[in-house]
């Protein structure tokens, strides 16, 4: 989808947004955005919003099964992010390691992925590998 200008919707701002909406108001945005996806299938940025949506809303599993299907196209940091943090909610802390250390393998100079990396070595005291990410 294309905003007026031309320019790639960024649906995914509104999502992050959201989350300090009430219960009720963020639930009525994720139906119009869910209502959205189904006319617009292949819009990512529209899925990327509704995935992020999902997760504010608890629904961690849903939010972590769309973040799955849309890095099979994509290696964006923001969707890396949300699946770590997703699988880290789920309590799913050494697959959530994994998957960033894989994660700063094929994207080594991304300083994002790196310090988030970074930060789960300290949280787990693993001081030595978190200076080295």
């Amino acid at each position: 989808m294309r905003r007026r200008d031309g320019g790639p919707a960024r649906f995914e701002v509104f999502a992050y947004r959201a989350a300090n909406l009430p219960a009720d108001e963020r639930a009525s945005l994720l139906a119009v955005v869910s209502e959205m996806v189904q006319r617009h299938p292949d819009d990512e940025q529209l899925r990327f919003a509704q995935a992020i949506l999902l997760e504010q809303s608890g629904r961690n599993e849903e939010s972590l099964a769309l973040a799955e299907t849309l890095l099979l196209n994509s290696d964006e940091a923001n969707l890396i992010v949300l699946k770590m943090s997703l699988l880290d909610k789920l309590g799913r802390r050494d697959e959530a390691l994994a998957y960033m250390r894989e994660a700063v393998t094929a994207q080594p100079e991304n300083r994002r992925l790196r310090l988030i990396l970074g930060r789960m070595l300290f949280e787990r005291n693993e001081m030595t590998a978190a200076r080295e990410a």
